[in-house]
């Protein structure tokens, strides 16, 4: 079969083709067709069957091992928005919804993984997912969760429904959600934090008519308390390489990630709005940028961003 497609590959122009055409009988010609479109099916993946097959056998399986090996299959599967939408027409969105109330956690984590990789950029599924209350319902309960593969699952699906849907934004909001999330900034591992607040910064980039998350933000006296606690503590992004290393090695990301994904943040939020940046002027947070930008253990890049902030709410009038 290999000496076949290697044979394939190399003879597939039209002249070489019809040079070797002419060789052979038309019997020769029609099997060795034959075998090459068998092989050549046989290399091609039907996703969708696939899909079905890791459905079936999440339906009856028992086995811890064989349940997370069929969700992490799902998982990749549904990256494509096509399959991702062609779950629930599988049947499969209830089904991996059945093992949110699994007890061991690495299940549960699988499963929210696959509803929040349908969720990423997927207006369809986002709004599949909020007449799915038990769905939702997880998503709050799992963030509570005391395991933290499960709270760092919840956070990315939560995530991926609220991004750029405004019905789900309602949700985040009139559910304390938004509180949730907070809570992690001061409670959460380094991930946990740097995934938050680029969700933040995103849902400010929307500037969204119908909600400003902008002004949302910079009225939460407890964010903004929050924020400037961790700015404040400079050590502590001194220390990120360590805590790094006990890490989940699948989600591993650069030292500086967190403190970058902060600042950027912080950033959009004085972005021409100057009620935020009286805000974080109170906080005296001027100063602990201005050390962030001129420690050379931190790359150039972020120094600059702190650097600009700390301008721009130093430079601003009462």
């Amino acid at each position: 079969m290999e000496d076949l497609l290697k044979w394939s590959l190399a003879n597939s122009n039209e002249q070489n083709l019809n040079e070797i055409q002419n060789q052979m009988s038309e019997e020769e010609w029609k099997l060795k067709k034959q075998i090459f479109n068998e092989v050549m099916s046989n290399l091609i993946v039907d996703e969708t069957e696939e899909m079905k097959k890791c459905i079936e056998k999440l339906k009856t399986e028992k086995e811890t091992s064989i349940i997370n090996d069929n969700l992490e299959s799902l998982q990749e599967f549904v990256e494509n928005i096509d399959n991702a939408n062609n779950l629930d027409k599988l049947g499969g969105v209830d089904i991996v919804a059945n093992f949110l109330n699994a007890e061991d956690p690495t299940i549960k984590s699988n499963a929210l993984y696959v509803i929040g990789t349908c969720a990423k950029n997927n207006i369809d599924f986002q709004n599949l997912l909020l007449n799915k209350k038990n769905i939702l319902d997880h998503f709050i309960s799992s963030l509570k969760s005391k395991a933290q593969n499960v709270q760092t699952r919840a956070i990315s699906a939560t995530s991926a429904f609220v991004e750029n849907n405004y019905q789900a934004q309602k949700w985040f909001l009139s559910n304390q959600v938004l509180e949730l999330m907070i809570d992690f900034l001061s409670n959460g591992i380094y991930y946990q934090k740097m995934r938050i607040f680029f969700f933040f910064y995103q849902l400010v980039q929307e500037k969204k008519p119908e909600i400003s998350f902008q002004k949302i933000f910079g009225e939460s006296k407890f964010l903004i308390e929050v924020v400037a606690k961790l700015v404040n503590n400079v050590a502590f992004f001194k220390s990120l390489k360590n805590e790094n290393q006990n890490e989940n090695q699948n989600e591993k990301f650069e030292e500086f990630d967190f403190l970058e994904k902060m600042l950027l943040f912080i950033q959009s939020l004085i972005e021409e709005n100057e009620e935020n940046i009286q805000v974080f002027k109170k906080t005296q947070i001027v100063g602990d940028l201005q050390l962030i930008a001129k420690d050379e253990e931190i790359v150039e890049e972020i120094r600059n961003i702190a650097f600009q902030i700390s301008e721009k709410i130093g430079s601003s009038k009462n």
